[in-house]
């Protein structure tokens, strides 16, 4: 079986080119960064200061933003 990885599962599951994603749990935003290179807008929330600083702290690949809240209080 060949090994997939998590950006073509996202690919083949959902349709991401030009939609609005919420990472809810963004941590670092790896995920976030591989919705966004699949074509979606994203933003990755965390209530972690640490997380979404980590997350800022990359290159963006596709205009994605971090913000921090929680899903029980979403800042969206």
């Amino acid at each position: 079986m060949d090994e997939r990885n998590h950006q073509d599962v996202m690919a083949e599951a959902v349709p991401l080119e030009g939609a609005l994603v919420l990472d809810l749990g963004c941590g670092n935003g790896r995920i976030t960064r591989l919705i966004a290179a699949c074509g979606a807008r994203v933003v990755g929330i965390d209530p972690g200061q640490r997380q979404i600083e980590r997350a800022r702290g990359e290159p963006k690949v596709n205009g994605e933003s971090y913000v921090m809240g929680s899903a029980e209080d979403l800042p969206i």
